[in-house]
């Protein structure tokens, strides 16, 4: 994996909030899968930034944000397969910046890479409220 930006990382120091998302799509081993995400909690009516995320799966090596409808990039970090396990800091809670901005109404999905044909995934996303 090679992490690319448009410029400096300029951290963001906003109060964030995490939600947790789950999804059900059977992934391809050794490609990315777009998988449809659910969040366990619906977002109150408004434009979110995300600004830091999370991505697991029992064979999951990296996870990238998928906006609908907006720019093409696709901002992504490594994933981890166990629940307990998060050793990063950098790519949490505003470190690396805004990845993306979405309403409430429209949702990104998610590829993932993974190694195995994982069933289950989920992840969290950390997000300020814009608007």
């Amino acid at each position: 994996m090679v992490t690319f930006a448009d410029g400096p990382i300029q951290p963001i120091s906003k109060p964030d909030f995490s939600v947790r998302w789950t999804a059900t799509t059977t992934l391809v081993v050794n490609t990315w899968s777009n998988c449809t995400i659910t969040f366990d909690n619906g977002l109150p009516s408004g434009t979110y930034a995300l600004v830091g995320a999370r991505f697991m799966s029992a064979g999951a090596l990296f996870g990238r944000v998928v906006p609908r409808g907006g720019p093409v990039f696709r901002p992504g970090t490594v994933a981890v397969q166990d629940r307990n396990k998060d050793p990063r800091a950098f790519d949490r809670h505003g470190q690396m910046g805004v990845w993306l901005t979405f309403p409430n109404t429209v949702p990104p999905s998610v590829d993932i890479f993974s190694l195995s044909a994982d069933t289950t995934e989920e992840g969290i996303f950390d997000l300020v409220k814009i608007a």
